[in-house]
């Protein structure tokens, strides 16, 4: 019994194929062509949470359950903010129509290599599902696909049958408009999260941070509740406060306080004295010194207020703004947490003489000043 996926992301302008691809490079170029976008339209599948992307989750877990090959399909024309459903079905579609193509060649191609069945993933909701289980309730119902659904509704999730005369052409078509005709119902009562909004993405990391869900950030877990990735470098007179999260190459600079669930993500760079509370910082975001960033979404120049609902776009880049990427990979080329002192954890960021380690503390603990 084999099994292939095929993702769709609404947007992408290039396909990706698990089986020509051997490394991520092509899945690095579809995600940087989201950064334009503003955060309150974004669709935030494709950008990076905890040291990695949803995407990048989703595709692991299909590959430890040995699904094979995994595909991404998209429409260029298509943008991300817009979806299918708002369309008329009988009216023209040309988006449907290349997607159509994409996906029926897809499956064609499949069943010449002998695959037995295919998860259609349209990615948008993220949810913790066991695709092992749903491939075997679907093969014991034995129709031809089998949608997911969820305690709020369906999360376009389907397994399909490649088999002769499954009918598997009319059922991806139906699924493909989104309006999909009677199928068998897989009941998931799991983790789920719409990922609809900048909202639900800080969410997603306040819960990953809080072990409510099984996604785990990408790094080391140096106290309970506080994950640092691969070079990172925090000063010995910052404090990190859990729950919290530090990418690898991020810079976190003396008297920088990092709190209540913040993600600083890979090559951030956080300058003295400045504050992230409640917040997550998208990769290659300055923050400036003395600043205080909470209950927000920060992505170069642009942040995002949630508790106000307010995005503005600050061209002051000693402020906010994007890191200068050359230079953070230069001065992040040793990796900090390899260094015997301070628990892990070098002051490549503004050197003092001070011996002790960087402040880690559970929330509510009175950390030292100095």
């Amino acid at each position: 019994m084999r099994a292939a996926a095929v993702l769709i992301v609404d947007g992408i302008t290039q396909p990706w194929n698990s089986a020509e691809t051997a490394d991520a490079l092509s899945l690095r170029v579809i995600e940087a062509e989201f950064r334009t976008n503003p955060l309150s339209a974004r669709r935030f599948v494709l950008s990076d949470f905890l040291g990695a992307t949803v995407l990048q989750r989703v595709i692991n877990r299909l590959q430890i359950c040995e699904v094979d090959p995994i595909c991404i399909l998209g429409d260029p024309h298509h943008p991300a903010s817009v979806e299918f459903a708002h369309s008329p079905v009988d009216g023209p579609q040309p988006s449907f129509q290349n997607l159509w193509a994409e996906a029926e060649q897809l499956f064609l191609q499949f069943a010449q290599r002998e695959i037995d069945f295919v998860f259609l993933i349209r990615l948008g909701t993220y949810a913790e599902l066991d695709f092992v289980d749903l491939l075997q309730f679907h093969r014991e119902n034995g129709e031809a696909f089998t949608c997911v659904e969820g305690t709020r509704g369906p999360v376009h999730i389907f397994v399909l049958s490649l088999a002769k005369g499954s009918g598997w052409a009319d059922a991806l078509k139906s699924v493909l408009r989104r309006a999909p005709s009677l199928s068998t119902r897989y009941k998931f009562y799991g983790y789920i999260n719409p990922l609809a909004s900048a909202y639900d993405f800080r969410r997603l990391a306040q819960d990953a941070l809080a072990g409510r869900c099984d996604l785990k950030p990408v790094g080391k877990e140096l106290r309970p509740g506080i994950w640092v990735g691969e070079g990172a470098a925090i000063d010995r007179r910052a404090r990190i406060l859990a729950p919290a999260y530090v990418g690898a190459h991020a810079e976190i600079m003396a008297a920088a306080l990092i709190t209540r669930g913040s993600a600083i993500e890979h090559h951030c760079q956080v300058d003295c004295g400045t504050v992230v509370d409640d917040s997550s910082v998208l990769p290659y975001t300055y923050l400036g010194p003395g600043l205080e960033v909470t209950h927000a979404v920060v992505d170069g120049g642009r942040l995002l207020h949630l508790a106000r609902n307010i995005e503005v776009q600050i061209a002051d880049r000693r402020l906010i703004g994007p890191t200068h990427s050359a230079s953070a990979r230069h001065r992040t080329g040793v990796n900090p947490l390899k260094s015997p002192t301070a628990h892990g954890i070098r002051g490549l960021v503004a050197p003092t003489e001070c011996v002790e380690p960087a402040s880690f503390h559970k929330a509510g603990e009175i950390a030292p000043s100095s």
